[in-house]
């Protein structure tokens, strides 16, 4: 949608400012995953979980993606789901 694609280029001028921008990461993350691209969503989210490893929001949808792409768990460290 128009509004996503205004935000992604917000989201994308705040990482190329700082890459390690959680928030932008997981909406780049969610903005992803709207577009279909499981792939590009996980990568966020595991990048935004590697410069704040205890952002719930990003654990929590990249261990919903671990289930929706192959019905198997993929190992998520626990660290990262502890406030």
């Amino acid at each position: 949608s128009g509004q996503w694609a205004k935000a992604k280029t917000v989201y994308a001028e705040v990482l190329a400012v700082d890459e390690d921008n959680t928030e932008a990461l997981v909406h780049m993350g969610i903005a992803a995953e709207i577009e279909g691209d499981r792939d590009r969503a996980v990568a966020q989210y595991e990048k935004a979980l590697q410069s704040a490893s205890d952002h719930i929001g990003a654990a929590m949808r990249l261990h919903r993606l671990s289930y929706s792409g192959t019905g198997q768990p993929v190992a998520i460290s626990p660290e990262a789901l502890l406030p």
